[in-house]
Formats: structure tokens, C-alpha cells, sequence
């Protein structure tokens, strides 16, 4: 009822303004007992690493734990969104989520928030940045028209960015000690070796990388793919499917396609098994409007607030 007049008496800038102030005063709340939980129950750091290192020991998490790409003529590894999720659970009292700042029609984008927080230190990292609504395909940029595939849109460009935010907050030795038991766990298997390097040779075709391709950046037979070059395969695997690197970064392209990485990696999703699609609705019958709280936050209400201040 209260909000109710508020919105009948006021102008639209003022209301704006009282909504974001009862968001804010939401999301203050939220951290100061979230503050306060783990102030009653510290991390026990010695447990904290041994989950890690059990966490670690699960063969999928492990294969899944880090991507490599390339940066500048040099490849350039390092844990995945994966892996940053398992350690803020096995590390415990860490706050992270992604939140949408503002959606702008008329620009056709969202300026968006990743970040996370130590509940314990009050340590903080944020990373702003802006997503435009569009679809990249290899014909062109296709315009986001319905809330879904925004939401979509913009919470895969912020899992990267809160991936840094995660890692940006646990101590550096503790993931450096995860990425070394994930490498044990993939070195040791029941599994024959030419039965992994088939498997991942089938997984790398759902991101249109063919047998050829891997010979001849590797300059060997499949077959004679050794445990050191199958975990880099698994790395630029888990890359392309994250989206960090381009097919072209990794491999010599076909000449059928010209030499031109972003023809090969339009192939990509097509060569994953995809959901039904859904007719978009046209521009006529949708009516552009403010998203819903539970469209665009996750895990954070509120939008940004420095927790710096909060007493």
C-alpha cells in the first residue's frame, strides 16, 4: 500500500529513485547478515583445503577445471568457471553473484555487475561492463528482442567475469593447489589411453575440430597423442566451449573455409545438439518494458553497493 502511493505521488525520476533506495537498503541487509554468519562461523582453513583437494579427485571437475587460449603468440592457462565455483564452496564465507545495473532500451544493451566478496576480510572485487543485445552469427549481428535471451545473453558474458571476481578473493596458493591435484587425478586412470584420446577426440568435434586438424597442429597420429598433449586437447576443449579462444587460435584452419577462424567457430554451435527454438516475438506485439527483479539478479538484490561502508 505504501509503495502503492509513493508510485501515485510522485514523479517517475523520484520513484525510480525510491525504488533503488528500498533495493539498496534490501541488499545492505543481505551483506550485514550474510557478515554476520561468518563472523559466528570462521572457515577452518586446514578443512577448507582438504575439500579442495577432494573436490579435486572427481575426474569430470578435473577435466572441466582449466582453459587455455592464446594471448599475444603465447598460450595462457588458467582455472575455469568450473573450478572457481568449487573452490568458493569448499573455501566458504564468499558472496558472489552477477546483477543487471541498468537495462537501456533505446541502446539496446545492459550494463551489468559481477563481483564478489570474503565475508570474513571484507574483501571486495568488482567488474563493471556492458553487454549490448545482439546474437553474433557468421551472417552478422541479429538483434536480442525477447527478455529470455537477454537474460541468457548477459549472464553468460557475466560468468566470465565472475570467474575473475571469484578468484580475485581466495588466496592464489589455494587455487594453484587445486590445479595441481586436478592434474594427478587426470593422470591417473583405469581407462586405456587410446580409449581417452577417442573420447576426446569425439568431444572436440562438437566444437568442429576434426582428426586432421589436431595431427597436424600436433605433427603426430592421434593415436600416438600423448597424456601431456590429451590434457592440453582438454584445455583449448574447455576454452572453446567457455568461448575464451577462437578454433583459429589452436588449429590451422581448412582452406575450404578460407582461412577465416569465425567461419569455422559459426560451426560450433551448430555441431552441439541444440535446444528446440523458439519463435521469437515480433517487435509490433512485444512491448518493451523494465526487466523483473528475478530476470536480472542473481543471488545479490539490490544492485551494486560498496560493502566498505556498511558498519
Amino acid at each position: 500500500m505504501e509503495l502503492e502511493q509513493v508510485e501515485s505521488g510522485l514523479p517517475a525520476v523520484q520513484q525510480e529513485k525510491s525504488l533503488m533506495d528500498v533495493e539498496t537498503a534490501k541488499a545492505v541487509a543481505q551483506i550485514q547478515g550474510a557478515m554476520a554468519v561468518a563472523k559466528r562461523f570462521p572457515r577452518d582453513e586446514v578443512q577448507a583445503i582438504n575439500r579442495i583437494k577432494q573436490a579435486a579427485q572427481r575426474r569430470k571437475l578435473a577435466e572441466a577445471a582449466e582453459y587455455e587460449y592464446k594471448r599475444g603468440g603465447s598460450l595462457v592457462s588458467g582455472p575455469s568457471i568450473r573450478a572457481a565455483e568449487t573452490l568458493q564452496q569448499c573455501w566458504g564465507n564468499i558472496m558472489s553473484g552477477i546483477t543487471e545495473v541498468k537495462r537501456d532500451p533505446l541502446k539496446r544493451e545492459s550494463i551489468m555487475m559481477a563481483y564478489a566478496g570474503d565475508l570474513e576480510t571484507n574483501t571486495w572485487k568488482f567488474l563493471e561492463f556492458t553487454v549490448p543485445h545482439v546474437r553474433d552469427k557468421s551472417d552478422g549481428a541479429v538483434a536480442l528482442n525477447s527478455s529470455r535471451d537477454v537474460y541468457e545473453r548477459t549472464m553468460n558474458d557475466g560468468s566470465r567475469r565472475l570467474r575473475n571476481c571469484i578468484l580475485a578473493v581466495i588466496p592464489g596458493d589455494v587455487t594453484d593447489s587445486f590445479l595441481e591435484e586436478c592434474d594427478k587425478t587426470l593422470s591417473k586412470s583405469d581407462t586405456p589411453l587410446k580409449d581417452r584420446i577417442a573420447s576426446m577426440l569425439k568431444a572436440m568435434e562438437e566444437v568442429a575440430v576434426t582428426r586432421a586438424m589436431i595431427e597436424n597442429t600436433f605433427g603426430c597420429k592421434a593415436d600416438a597423442i600423448t597424456e601431456r598433449q590429451l590434457s592440453q586437447l582438454r584445455r583449448i576443449y574447455q576454452s572453446l566451449k567457455d568461448g575464451f579462444g577462437n578454433v583459429g587460435d589452436y588449429f590451422k584452419l581448412p582452406q575450404d573455409h578460407g582461412g577465416k577462424a569465425s567461419d569455422l567457430n559459426s560451426r560450433v554451435k551448430a555441431a552441439t545438439p541444440a535446444k528446440k527454438a523458439e519463435p521469437e516475438p515480433t517487435v509490433e506485439k512485444q512491448t518493451l518494458r523494465e526487466p523483473e527483479k528475478q530476470d536480472t539478479f542473481d543471488n545479490f538484490q539490490g544492485g551494486p553497493v560498496n560493502p566498505h561502508s556498511i558498519k
